[in-house]
């Protein structure tokens, strides 16, 4: 029938288009829904945390990590070493022990060492609180300098209050006591810039008073003195700190 009219209107039948059949018609209809439907949002992490945070906490986490494999299943008395090589030893800055090797990145170094899982988790979760929050305003690169910075400077206050001490001096606790100062300091200057420090006193109180406490009696989950002067200086230098690294502009 289809040819016959092609033929009668002077119309080659190769060039006649057929009508689509309900399986075509079926099939194009689907086409265009699937054209004009929006494509489904990204699915949401289920830890939504900005990268440098998260891969520093991670790091914190393996080393921890290995740090039980070796105490469990190493040598006898390697994991003893690496704590005595890799921590900050201010005795070894100030001439009454022998300076290592190891002694020239332990400032950095004893940041990643924890001495049981519960101060390896306070510290991780620590940093997960505030640096995601720190980084979400100045960028990754500028929370981590500010997290060494402040870790580094914790040690060093250590040093400056006892240059003779022999033990070890381990954990993230100065890096993340600077960022616990910046986070609030940032956030009081981009909401309240006009508040001024009275909106900031009784955070930092409440900082030092755990600290204070915590060097006193201990920390729960370990048998060895926390070191209040490192939790108090890191936070001094990241707020001392933070706003000169936001405004940095490489």
């Amino acid at each position: 029938m289809l040819a016959f009219m092609a033929q009668t209107n002077g119309h080659d039948p190769e060039n006649v288009t057929p009508f689509p059949d309900p399986a075509d018609r079926k099939r194009i209809r689907a086409e265009k829904e699937r054209a004009q439907k929006p494509p489904p949002p990204p699915r949401e992490p289920i830890l939504n945390l900005p990268p440098a945070t998260k891969h520093l906490s991670l790091v914190m986490i393996l080393v921890f990590g290995a740090q039980e494999v070796i105490s469990r299943f190493g040598p006898h008395g390697l994991f003893e070493d690496i704590i005595l090589r890799f921590g900050f030893i201010p005795a070894r800055y100030s001439g009454h022990m022998p300076f290592i090797a190891e002694s020239a990145i332990a400032p950095v170094a004893h940041l990643f060492l924890h001495a049981g899982w519960l101060h390896m988790l306070v510290n991780t979760f620590t940093l997960l609180a505030f640096g995601g929050g720190v980084e979400k305003m100045i960028g990754g690169r500028k929370l981590l300098l500010l997290f060494f910075l402040s870790g580094i400077g914790g040690a060093l206050a250590q040093f400056a209050w006892s240059p003779a001490l022999p033990h070890p001096l381990i954990g993230a606790s100065g890096g993340v006591s600077g960022l616990f100062g910046a986070v609030f300091l940032l956030l009081m200057d981009k909401h309240q810039p006009s508040a001024g420090w009275r909106k900031f006193v009784p955070f930092v109180l409440i900082w030092v008073g755990i600290s204070l406490f915590f060097g006193m009696f201990g920390k729960p989950g370990t048998d060895q003195p926390v070191s209040w002067m490192t939790h108090i200086a890191g936070l001094i230098v990241g707020m001392a700190l933070c706003r000169s690294i936001a405004r940095y502009k490489r």
